[in-house]
């Protein structure tokens, strides 16, 4: 895999950015229609239950479960059937599954994976679409193939699932050494 031009880098940098900005305007527009930062849902608390006089049934209200991000575990194993030895530190030759468990259905037909480089700061290293039946709620396939797709550098890694390009839906950590 080639590492993203400048150009590029900045690109997604600027739409991710854009991207946060709508989504931080959208929450901050709406009681419930979106998730929350933890600190704002408390600080919704407070204020509905100041402004109510029936606390027991805003507290109710207020305490409903907000979706969560899934989790992508990486590994070695079978390319067709599971993960047999779960890890998050691979040599540059080692093919690389994931499998990812989300919280609910993927609800769309085109999922974005955006893969960052860490050192110091977050890179975009590479981006990639994945066609998904919107039924599935969880993921599992080759991640990275070195004899394909070249080895990646050494560091460490976070890769995000996106659905509809900005809702980060699943996210995983790993190093390569």
């Amino acid at each position: 895999m080639k590492k993203v031009n400048q150009t590029t880098q900045k690109l997604w940098m600027i739409l991710g950015l854009l991207a946060l900005a709508a989504f931080m305007t959208a929450c901050s527009s709406s009681s419930n229609d979106g998730p929350l930062y933890s600190s704002d849902r408390e600080n919704e608390s407070e204020t509905a239950t100041e402004a109510e006089t029936d606390t027991e049934s805003e507290t109710d209200t207020d305490t409903e479960a907000v979706s969560s991000v899934g989790t992508i575990v990486f590994g070695t194993g079978s390319f067709d059937e599971e993960i047999f030895n779960e890890t998050t530190t691979f040599v540059q030759s080692d093919d690389i599954l994931l499998q990812a468990e989300l919280p609910d259905a993927l609800g769309t037909t085109e999922i974005t994976y955006i893969l960052l480089q860490l050192n110091g700061s977050e890179e975009i290293y590479e981006t990639w679409t994945q066609n998904v039946d919107p039924t599935w709620d969880t993921l599992f396939g080759v991640y990275h193939e070195p004899l394909i797709d070249g080895e990646l550098e050494v560091g460490n890694y976070k890769l995000r699932m996106f659905r509809n390009d900005s809702e980060l839906i699943a996210e995983g950590n790993f190093s390569v050494e």
